[in-house]
């Protein structure tokens, strides 16, 4: 499930495989951003300030 900032077109997935959200960022949405509760599929990617979605798509 996804959580998106219309603003700044970021937001959090909520995901099974971690424990916190995943962070994505504008850059990461392949496609068009994905809409509140819409199922997606992404690449996760561990950086210094935790885990981010890449290659994000709505399925």
């Amino acid at each position: 499930m996804s959580h998106v900032n219309a603003a700044s077109q970021s937001g959090f997935i909520e995901t099974e495989a971690t424990a916190k959200d995943v962070l994505f960022l504008p850059n990461a949405v392949r496609d068009h951003l994905p809409e509140l509760g819409e199922e997606v599929t992404f690449e996760m990617v561990e950086t210094r300030n935790g885990p981010r979605a890449a290659k994000l798509s709505r399925t």
